[in-house]
């Protein structure tokens, strides 16, 4: 049975569950919806957003065994109270920290402010077009700092975007 039979198996079974639609992506990924009544441990779990005013920014990845990845928007006290409140029953581990720039959708949220400038300079000098118009020098210069700093910062941006894109890469 796959992984896709077995979540459609398993939400369809509890008595709290109100809706539950899947769609297979692929042999290995599926999309899934739930609408259910929260238990007594997930409904304090969610509290906690709601009372630190911080946001939960879909979609929430299930992968595998308890883990769920998900981002969360909010003002850094906001998201330091959060975090100190979290029940112990729960383990958190945070990724990344980043200032926030209104990239909905978009696996630019994922970049530090300075990748994304690094990005920025790249494409202004034309480092990305084929054929490439651009040098390193020239980004280091828009980005002033050495061209060795301009080129980690420009390989580690693709990674990194590469990676959002690609996540088993």
């Amino acid at each position: 049975m796959s992984d896709y039979d077995t979540v459609r198996a398993e939400a369809a079974t509890p008595e709290q569950v109100a809706r539950f639609a899947a769609t297979q992506i692929d042999e290995e990924s599926f999309y899934g919806y739930l609408d259910a009544d929260l238990g007594k441990l997930d409904g304090a779990f969610i509290e906690l957003f709601d009372r630190s005013q911080c946001i939960v920014v879909p979609p929430i990845v299930y992968t595998g065994g308890s883990v769920f990845k998900m981002t969360v928007l909010g003002e850094k006290s906001s998201l330091g109270t959060l975090l100190e409140q979290i029940p112990s029953a729960f383990e958190i581990e945070v990724d990344r920290i980043s200032e926030h720039r209104g990239c909905w959708g978009s696996h630019v949220g994922r970049l530090t402010a300075r990748q994304f400038a690094a990005l920025e300079a790249a494409a202004s000098v034309g480092y990305f077009s084929a054929p490439r118009g651009g040098s390193l020098s020239e980004v280091a210069t828009e980005l002033n700092c050495s061209e060795s700093v301009a080129s980690t910062l420009v390989r580690t941006t693709v990674a990194n975007l590469v990676d959002a894109t690609l996540p088993d890469s």
